[in-house]
């Protein structure tokens, strides 16, 4: 599994909504409201270089207990 962590600024609500839009649809799992999982690495790079591409900040962790 990877978490996806993001911060978007409150006043880029255009994006907020399409990067929600774009997690439902991969059935991603939300963990917190700006943390998402979700078994699709390729897909979720793709979102992270969305956001980055529109100034905010996006980062994928991979999931491991430890």
């Amino acid at each position: 599994m990877w978490l996806l962590i993001f911060d978007i600024p409150n006043s880029k609500e255009k994006l907020q909504r399409k990067i929600n839009r774009m997690l439902h649809k991969l059935q991603a799992s939300c963990v917190q409201k700006s943390v998402w999982k979700s078994e699709n690495l390729e897909i979720l790079k793709a979102i992270a270089n969305e956001i980055r591409k529109e100034g905010a900040k996006a980062s994928i962790l991979k999931e491991e207990v430890v």
